[in-house]
């Protein structure tokens, strides 16, 4: 054993500190005399870490070793022995580790967790448009009813009447508007399920139009749309309750919200096609010469591709070369761009011009019709004995149904006819009448029989139409030029059938239960008459 010596020097004027050793602080003290605060600092943060590194490796040796704890306790100084703790672990003397050792404490307070919602962007601009959507209409029949009880409570046929039925017939005529069928009054069978046509397109020109207004950004939020106008119209539909059922004014306001989206889409594509800058009305005749110069350069367009069929076939064979497909559309996504071919938009396109031209055509039929059959409307008019005011009330309500008549005139024309009773057809080849409810327009319904000359008349315009839509939607790729044509086959048919679905039904009990066209079979007769001459000539008249 080492005999130690003691020399009567002097010790410097150290700070103690209980963390460090006797010879720790020999060696700071000569630093502490011309040093800095900031080096004494440094040097006692080394000192410390050297005392603690000399703490861990006394913690590892075991206790029952008395000459290795001589050892220990002999090369230290006095501070050490008094100071320095030897550590034990709980499994008998063995430590598990140096980062065991370094853990710090556990914190007594947890963190709270928070659960942040988000609602995407737009969302709110589609519920504030279909509220607007549901609320207007829903204000204007309010106060239209509201209007009509008053003039009218001096009546002494209206003396059982109060103000809060005349609202809820307001509501149910609303409800109609999204194609919501009606109870009649006669009793739980008799239902009114032939929509007004007019009010449902005006439904959808109004959420189209505020849908396509409020969109920010990205357009994959009108999506949402359709559960907005639901959710809002059995929420508008709950403050005053007409005789419709919540859950089926739920179901047909989706299907109508959904046409809403369509029909915005199809307003976005309008937007991205060359900009026509019109004059105001309030110029006549600037506005006159631009519709002129417009009239000119399309005669001039249509001369060219009935003479030269083959042009725009060629001008997309350059536009293939240029990697360009034309009438392709593009709309901004959530997170990616939508891209629809070309010959998707086109065959969209088609489909729609057709449906559009049997509009015009049974427009001119259905004016045409009562005015040669006036006198029978107006004596149907004059059974009533009616006000100058409630008179153009009916030939309102009248005209929210032009449309539904349309859509007759169009079952006439393609030949199936329609029904205006149980046993009952009017169509180009038969005639069976029947009794007929009291309404004026009724009186018009043809009674002639032209024949199936009218057929031989379609098939020869569907040919030509088949010809003219080849000189504008030729394409280079067979197969897409094909798909094209199908597409249009495909939305014309769907719009058929869907017109046709709404405006036949039920209109009461009885007789009156079957009303109006057949959807199906007037979409067959449709696809017969119509479709397969245009892709016969749109087919053979290809070059390849």
């Amino acid at each position: 054993m080492k005999k130690w010596t003691i020399v009567g020097m002097r010790r410097p004027n150290v700070p103690k500190n209980p963390l460090q050793s006797a010879g720790a602080r020999k060696q700071v003290a000569p630093t502490q005399r011309g040093a800095t605060a900031q080096a004494t600092k440094n040097s006692q943060q080394q000192v410390t870490a050297r005392s603690q590194g000399q703490a861990k490796q006394s913690a590892f040796k075991d206790k029952k070793r008395p000459d290795s704890s001589a050892n220990t306790v002999g090369s230290r100084g006095l501070g050490d022995k008094l100071r320095l703790i030897r550590k034990e672990t709980p499994t008998g003397g063995k430590a598990t580790g140096d980062a065991a050792d370094l853990k710090p404490k556990a914190s007594s307070q947890k963190t709270r967790r928070t659960l942040t919602v988000r609602i995407p962007r737009g969302i709110t601009r589609m519920v504030a448009a279909a509220l607007l959507t549901c609320l207007i209409p829903w204000l204007i029949f309010l106060s239209v009813s509201a209007g009509v009880y008053f003039s009218t409570s001096s009546n002494p046929w209206m003396a059982d009447t109060v103000w809060t039925d005349s609202l809820a017939v307001g509501a149910s005529i609303w409800a109609h508007g999204f194609a919501v069928p009606l109870p009649a009054g006669l009793g739980q069978a008799a239902t009114l399920s032939v929509i007004p046509l007019g009010l449902w397109i005006a439904y959808l020109w109004l959420g189209g139009q505020l849908a396509r207004t409020f969109v920010l950004e990205s357009r994959a939020v009108l999506w949402f749309y359709p559960f907005a106008q639901a959710i809002v119209a059995v929420l508008v539909g709950l403050v005053v309750r007409g005789t419709y059922s919540l859950g089926t004014l739920f179901f047909w306001a989706l299907l109508h919200g959904f046409a809403t989206v369509i029909y915005a889409f199809y307003l976005f594509d309008r937007d991205q096609r060359p900009d026509r800058e019109k004059p105001s009305l309030r110029h006549p005749k600037a506005r006159l010469k631009v519709e002129y110069e417009r009239f000119t350069s399309w005669s001039r367009q249509f001369i060219l591709r009935v003479s030269k069929p083959d042009h725009a076939y060629k001008q997309d064979l350059e536009n293939r070369r240029l990697g360009i497909d034309r009438d392709e559309r593009s709309w901004d996504g959530a997170n990616s761009t939508w891209t629809v071919p070309g010959w998707v938009i086109s065959g969209l396109r088609a489909g729609w011009k057709v449906f559009k031209l049997f509009g015009i055509v049974t427009l001119i039929l259905v004016v045409a019709q009562v005015f040669t059959h006036f006198p029978a409307v107006k004596n149907i008019l004059d059974l009533y004995g009616l006000s100058l005011g409630a008179g153009l009330l009916i030939w309102l309500a009248q005209l929210l149904y032009l449309p539904t008549v349309q859509t007759w005139a169009l079952a006439w024309i393609l030949g199936p006819g329609f029904q205006q009773g149980t046993g009952t057809i009017r169509s180009l080849t038969e005639v069976k009448t029947g009794p007929i409810p009291a309404v004026p327009i009724l009186g018009a319904l043809p009674a002639q029989t032209p024949g199936n000359w009218v057929l031989a008349l379609i098939v020869a315009l569907s040919l030509l139409c088949g010809y003219l839509f080849y000189t504008s939607m030729a394409r280079v790729d067979f197969f897409s030029h094909v798909a094209s044509f199908l597409v249009a086959t495909l939305s014309f048919t769907v719009l058929t059938t869907w017109f046709c679905f709404l405006a036949s039904g039920s209109i009461g009990a009885g007789r009156m239960s079957m009303w109006g066209p057949e959807p199906l079979t007037t979409a067959a007769m449709g696809f017969i008459l119509v479709w397969i001459p245009i892709l016969l000539v749109a087919t053979v008249t290809h070059p390849h």
